[in-house]
């Protein structure tokens, strides 16, 4: 299903990408988006590669109340590219954290909150990653409402 064709490229412009397809759902909701991203220069599918951020901003802004912020940093690591992804949503039950990223598996919280989606989009987004030498997870959020997606793909040097 995924063919993943890597190219060097500039990880922000890919995001940026994705920031673009998700931005009229944002302003639709009032919810503000802010960035903070390096340029960072490593090997990955531009299309598939936004894609799964796309799917992780998407249910940012899905699960999110309106007048919120979706936080993104992009830095560059000592051997990994990392993307944060922060929003003020319903966040994810600590009992789940370990289920979202199965295919078809849908938060309790989410089912309750959006009727639509069929939970293949944090299951594609960890497939992508992966395929291409990277991960996905959910940060701990100690004090904060909403989740903190960490997405990570390798540093060519």
């Amino acid at each position: 299903m995924i063919r993943l064709k890597p190219q060097m490229r500039n990880l922000k412009e890919t995001v940026l990408g994705a920031v673009n397809t998700v931005i009229m759902k944002a302003v639709d909701k009032n919810i503000e988006i802010s960035a903070d991203m390096k340029d960072c220069m490593t090997k990955h599918d531009f299309r598939w590669t936004q894609e799964a951020v796309i799917n992780v901003l998407d249910n940012a802004v899905k699960y999110s109340m309106p007048g919120s912020r979706i936080e993104i940093h992009l830095n560059q690591l000592t051997s990994y590219v990392m993307l944060e992804i922060s929003d003020q949503g319903i966040g994810i039950s600590s009992k789940e954290k370990n289920k979202i990223f199965q295919r078809f598996y849908r938060g309790e919280q989410a089912k309750e909150m959006e009727r639509d989606g069929a939970g293949v989009g944090l299951y594609l987004a960890r497939q992508i990653l992966e395929q291409q030498g990277g991960t996905i997870c959910v940060k701990e959020q100690s004090c904060k409402t909403g989740s903190c997606f960490c997405m990570m793909l390798p540093l060519c040097h």
